[in-house]
């Protein structure tokens, strides 16, 4: 969003294991996240993402099983991962969200082509600062 202020913006990908201890240190230090979710995730853990939205976080999209979208996927297919992400987040919250993030960064002509259809912004992130604790996430 645009601003003439120097911020920050923090965002995390899924979950869930460590989300509640990233609540936590949020809730401390009065800082707001966006927490891009995979659908079958918000169907295990509804209460969680519910929890996310009442502490005044955002909610985004980051497919339904995070599936990698490599250049040749068909955008009907890619459009499936995000529609079926979004119904899950739009069951649970009630919102629909507006912000997209590709699993491990894959971005085509067919990811946009996609993400427009589905009225997404999609948004990535400083790879050059990717901490790797996906790798290893205990």
């Amino acid at each position: 969003m645009p601003t003439d202020e120097k911020i920050i913006a923090l965002t995390f990908d899924d979950g869930p294991t460590d989300t509640p201890e990233i609540l936590k240190f949020l809730r401390i230090y009065e800082a707001k996240a966006t927490f891009f979710v995979i659908g079958k995730r918000v169907e295990e853990y509804p209460d969680l993402i519910k929890r996310e939205i009442i502490e005044g976080h955002e909610i985004a999209n980051h497919t339904y099983s995070h599936r990698y979208f490599n250049k040749k996927m068909p955008v009907d297919r890619i459009e499936d991962e995000i529609l079926k992400a979004e119904q899950m987040i739009l069951n649970v919250t009630g919102e629909k969200p507006n912000l997209f993030r590709p699993p491990g960064g894959y971005y085509g002509e067919n990811l946009v082509d996609a993400t427009k259809k589905s009225r997404y912004q999609v948004v990535m992130w400083s790879w050059h600062q990717d901490t790797e604790n996906w790798d290893t996430p205990d």
